[in-house]
């Protein structure tokens, strides 16, 4: 039973292309002078590519890969060491010999699940890895899709705010116009409402009689009433009665605060 099972999952790494890309890798001058870290690259993978990322960790490769069955991160760093060694070589891989590979493959800091990429520049891969069949993690292609559908957005966006602009400008260089032969047309004045006309219409004049508080006071204080006409001729300042202790006073503030009547006559 378990040997049916060994070699389904080889059946199955032999038809998946990021087991070939791992295999490039261990048999590439950067990592085939050192048998320790092909075993760690191929063990990582092995059980990645298999379903079984929950085994990946640094107490079961420290005691599995490297033979350590009581092994201790917090006093033994053997794994962080080879495993960062790893990444260099991995770097160094994907920027000479491999930088034509159509998958990337990186291990995380802190972490030792391996990620497989598709590059987003690639457009072609070679003949015996063929894209449709690569079961690998979309998210670089998918953030470049986005980023040219956020641009593609912004223009279109800006080409709207620019017309519906340009609309607004034309729709008040015509309206200018037509707003100032409306108003030649019909000039505001006295009689353009029926309020005003009523007070200045024409053929007759209109008088304007303004508040005057100094006689309101005056008729308080002598007790004698001036009717309007007496009012618009001034007559009452001559006939105002003489106080005690100042007979003058009252005539000097009402002829000094006496208030012309506006005659106003419509044209």
């Amino acid at each position: 039973m378990v040997s049916a099972i060994a070699q389904a999952e080889t059946e199955v790494l032999a038809q998946d292309p990021r087991w070939g890309l791992v295999e490039r890798i261990v048999a590439s001058p950067s990592f085939v002078k050192s048998d320790r870290l092909c075993s760690f690259l191929t063990y990582i993978c092995e059980l990645s590519l298999t379903g079984r990322d929950d085994e990946i960790n640094e107490i079961n490769i420290g005691a599995r890969l490297f033979g350590r069955p009581d092994y201790d991160p917090s006093i033994d760093g053997i794994v962080r060491s080879h495993a960062s060694r790893m990444r260099q070589r991995l770097e160094q891989y994907f920027s000479q010999e491999g930088a034509e590979e159509p998958i990337r493959l990186t291990i995380p800091k802190g972490a030792y699940i391996p990620v497989f990429e598709l590059r987003p520049y690639t457009l072609v891969a070679p003949e015996d890895v063929p894209l449709e069949r690569l079961p690998i993690s979309p998210e670089p292609v998918a953030a470049s899709q986005e980023a040219r559908t956020q641009d593609a957005g912004s223009r279109w966006t800006i080409r709207i705010l620019a017309a519906a602009l340009g609309l607004a400008c034309l729709v008040i260089l015509y309206m200018l116009p037509l707003a100032h032969r409306a108003a030649a047309a019909s000039p505001l004045g006295p009689d353009s409402h029926p309020f005003w006309r009523s007070f200045f219409g024409p053929g007759h004049q209109t008088m304007v009689v303004c508040s005057d508080t100094s006689l309101a006071t005056l008729q308080d204080v002598t007790g004698q009433k001036v009717g309007l006409s007496d009012y618009l001729n001034a007559n009452y300042v001559c006939t105002l009665p003489r106080l005690k202790g100042q007979p003058r006073r009252l005539q000097e503030i009402s002829a000094a605060d006496d208030i012309r009547p506006l005659r106003m006559s419509a044209s």
